[in-house]
């Protein structure tokens, strides 16, 4: 994204390169009070994700977290990162749930990704 401006066809495209990637793992996870976290190494490519269902929808939660790692790959954004992420959530899931194609890539890739996993 970098020498252009960024838009929601690029972000899209960013964090389906990082769903397909061997290095991210997707699994459920029952957490108390939240709908999801991720956790990485800084350098590293290795991306965790755990979805709670109960407490927000599985493909939400999926985007919010792909999109704190796409972020923080370019830099860190301090206190501006959270209500960035909760506009671009938004925004993500109107144009894939828009989309009948968008919508089932992001299914299959969900669901291979939760099966991979075993869960």
């Amino acid at each position: 994204m970098a020498g252009t401006a960024p838009t929601l066809d690029s972000l899209e495209r960013r964090l389906r390169k990082i769903m397909c990637a061997d290095t991210t793992f997707v699994r459920r996870y029952q957490h108390p009070n939240h709908c999801g976290e991720a956790a990485w190494e800084e350098g590293s490519k290795s991306l965790w994700i755990s979805l709670d269902p109960f407490w927000h929808g599985e493909l939400a939660t999926l985007l919010h977290e792909l999109t704190h790692f796409a972020l923080r790959m370019d830099r860190t954004w301090g206190e501006l990162e959270e209500p960035m992420i909760l506009g671009l959530e938004d925004a993500l899931g109107h144009r894939i749930r828009a989309s009948k194609s968008r919508a089932a890539w992001w299914r299959r890739a969900l669901q291979a990704k939760l099966t991979k996993e075993g869960r």
